[in-house]
């Protein structure tokens, strides 16, 4: 700026004057006999914001501090300067309208359409969407804080540069594409649900974002930055099936509690180690394997994925378990029932269908767990069986019927008949080559050996001389011993459970039943638990089930009547 030097000496009557540049603003002030710099005042900012409407009537709601200047100028010419403006423009047409705000961080909140879905706040004035299909402008108004547009027909929304906004509410905009959030650096709260939004959001300059609901778009993926979302309490970005990006490691979102990505495109291993979610659904994606290693879980739902892998180890709480539906093999069952088993159930569902049944051990955790008040979904074990009824002509047994020491013997009228006068020998079936662990075998013996069943036994997983038995060596059915195949063997010690049932004195037919759990071996009589006893023989490779002792020489009662094998 070029500064005038005036001698007011050589202007005698010069009283008063203002010298101005060539753009007209003043430079001096003039006064007799000095020279004053002039400093015009600084221009207010104004909010200047174009709103298009498509509408016959539209009525907004703004939210300004007090002393603001309001000017409406709608596409008539008419004006408002009301925050509550109500514009009939008498029919729909697409119109552009103005607001000028003074100054311009007067204006707080722009509402065009709200009704507090997806759990918004119910301090915002609810509000029929306005026909709104573009603003421009956001950017002037410096201490912009909410907009509430939801339902209105935008096509795409900038918000750069918004870097005081915290609230953004755009649910149900079924016709937006797009947003854009760069230098929205304050927001809290970005309400995107159940709109066409398409390609990558990005999220990268938005740390301080704590509730993200971008659920039911057409989203390819997030760009999330590389910084920390240390406030994010709740992200849902279900219902994205387009999208072929994943999560980033989930430690990013440290303090995350509801985390809702079902049917949302993601793949390989969910780790969640380092986070302590409350809700996390994350079912109809293509996982593979799950890690939740020492998380603190509320409720959990990663169904209907394609886990074969999980991790529920050191778990500091958990409360609810769906991983139905996967790929989960019988280890991996009974190792989410295993790890499980020790938290208080609560009233709690853990469902673990449609994956492989757990073992027998995987059952007795279940029987914990239902104990522990968890409601416990599994998938029944696939009953495999076999039974002999002996229903066939006389004669030969036939049927993988095998001799034991020379033993023999034959069908007649329909019950297997020890024939020869041999001491202790056996006679077994071999129809599954090698027994399963667990398995059970229940006889039906006739009257007749129920009567005289001295030295009469039953066997289960013979091989090569050796087989777990129960052998009577007296005619008082209640006397007998659990030991290995053969005569004088050092009996197991029996736990009783349940005893005899009263009708096991009865001279009838009656039932023996060996259930086997690993070592364990379980004994019913009659469809009674009498008791169990361990036996290691168990643990071996095992070919058949059969009967063992003295015979009888054709005239004796050493009889089968029928005998089952389920496993």
């Amino acid at each position: 700026m070029k500064r005038l030097i005036l001698l007011l000496a050589l202007i005698p009557t010069l009283i008063n004057a203002q010298i101005f540049d060539n753009r007209g603003s003043s430079l001096f002030l003039l006064t007799r006999n000095t020279v004053q710099e002039y400093n015009p005042p600084t221009p207010v900012p104004v909010a200047t914001l174009s709103i298009t409407t498509t509408g016959t009537t539209f009525a907004p709601i703004l939210t300004v501090e007090a002393g603001a200047t309001i000017l409406w100028t709608f596409s008539d010419a008419s004006t408002s300067s009301s925050a509550t403006p109500n514009k009939n423009f008498g029919s729909s047409a697409t119109r552009v309208n103005s607001l000028r705000v003074t100054p311009a961080s007067a204006l707080i909140e722009v509402n065009f359409g709200y009704g507090a879905e997806d759990e918004g706040s119910d301090s915002i004035a609810t509000l029929a969407q306005q026909n709104v299909s573009a603003v421009s402008g956001l950017s002037s108004a410096t201490n912009l804080k909410g907009f509430y547009a939801s339902g209105c027909p935008l096509t795409g929304q900038d918000f750069s540069d918004c870097d005081e906004l915290l609230d953004i509410e755009l649910y149900g905009c079924s016709s937006i594409t797009s947003v854009t959030l760069a230098g929205a650096t304050s927001l809290r709260r970005l309400c995107i649900e159940n709109n066409a939004i398409t390609g990558t959001l990005n999220l990268s300059t938005n740390l301080l974002l704590e509730d993200l609901r971008a659920a039911s778009n057409q989203l390819d993926s997030i760009t999330w930055g590389t910084g920390t979302f240390d406030s994010i309490w709740h992200i849902c970005i279900r219902d994205n099936t387009t999208m072929d990006r994943n999560l980033p490691r989930l430690t990013k979102f440290p303090n995350i509690e509801q985390l809702w990505i079902w049917n949302s495109g993601q793949m390989g291993t969910l780790d969640c180690r380092g986070i302590d979610p409350t809700s996390l659904l994350a079912y109809d994606n293509a996982y593979t394997a799950a890690n939740f290693q020492g998380c603190g879980l509320g409720s959990v739902n990663i169904s209907g994925n394609n886990i074969s892998s999980i991790n529920v180890t050191s778990l500091s709480e958990v409360a609810g378990f769906d991983a139905s539906d996967n790929s989960l093999n019988e280890a991996a069952v009974d190792g989410v029932l295993n790890a499980l088993r020790s938290y208080a159930g609560g009233g709690y569902t853990l469902d673990l269908s449609g994956n492989v049944p757990p073992s027998a051990t995987g059952l007795t955790y279940v029987d914990e767990l239902e104990a522990g008040n968890w409601v416990v979904v599994v998938d029944a074990t696939a009953s495999t069986s076999w039974e002999d009824t002996f229903n066939r002509a006389n004669g030969a047994p036939g049927n993988n019927w095998t001799a034991v020491s020379s033993a023999t013997a034959e069908i007649s009228t329909n019950r297997l008949h020890r024939t020869d006068a041999g001491g202790y020998r056996g006679y077994y079936n071999n129809t599954d080559v090698t027994l399963p662990a667990n398995y059970s075998v229940t006889y039906t013996i006739p009257e007749e050996t129920a009567t005289y069943i001295a030295f009469f036994g039953v066997m289960a997983r013979y091989s090569a001389g050796d087989a777990v038995t129960l052998f009577w060596s007296s005619s008082d059915r209640e006397v007998f011993v659990a030991c290995p195949y053969g005569y004088g063997a050092t009996p197991y010690s029996v736990t009783v459970t349940g005893g005899f049932p009263a009708s096991w004195a009865a001279d009838q037919n009656h039932t023996i039943k060996l259930a086997f759990v690993g070592t364990t071996c379980t004994i019913s009589f009659d469809g009674q638990e009498y008791g169990y006893f361990t036996s290691a023989v168990n643990n071996t490779t095992g070919t058949g089930v059969g009967c063992q002792g003295d015979g009888n020489g054709g005239t004796g009662h050493f009889y089968l009547d029928n005998v089952l094998v389920e496993y």
